[in-house]
């Protein structure tokens, strides 16, 4: 009976060694699949860096193009303030400019003033010469009588 026990021990192990081989030909199956996939993977990584090369080169003349624009506008806003700078130099304040106006104004009031004296001398002036015109216009009636008495005398 030993060798049938042994024949089964063999047989055992033979099956043992099916199902092992069985395993490990899932295994390889699976394998093929996973280095399959893998290839595929490969190929999506080929394009994916193919395209992002793209992208990068498109992104360089995009910086490119946004260099020259950041530099004209450091030109520009280097203008601007010196504009701002001029116009800050010849700007007065509120309170230069309120004395401005005072001073204007007295000297505005002065004048008036003085206008105002002027005014009043010069029509003191027509008053008496409209006195002066009534009295030699009177002056004048009593001569051009007087010629008229010395012609009727005649």
């Amino acid at each position: 009976m030993p060798s049938e026990e042994l024949l089964r021990e063999i047989l055992t192990e033979i099956k043992s060694v099916k199902i092992d081989v069985s395993t490990l030909k899932d295994d390889v199956s699976a394998l093929k699949s996973d280095v399959s996939t893998l290839k595929s993977d490969v190929s999506t990584l080929k394009s994916d860096v193919s395209t992002l090369k793209s992208d990068v080169s498109t992104l360089k003349i995009d910086v490119s193009t946004l260099k020259s624009d950041v530099s004209t506008l450091k030109i520009d806003v280097s203008t601007l303030k010196s504009d701002v700078s001029d116009i800050k130099a010849t700007m007065v304040t509120k309170d230069e400019f309120t004395h401005a106006i005072r001073e204007q104004q007295q000297d505005v009031m002065k004048i008036l003033e003085l206008t105002d004296k002027k005014m009043d001398r010069v029509e003191s002036e027509i008053k008496n010469i409209r006195r002066d015109i009534r009295t030699i216009e009177a002056v004048t009636v009593k001569n051009w009588n007087e010629i008229l008495d010395l012609k009727e005398a005649k």
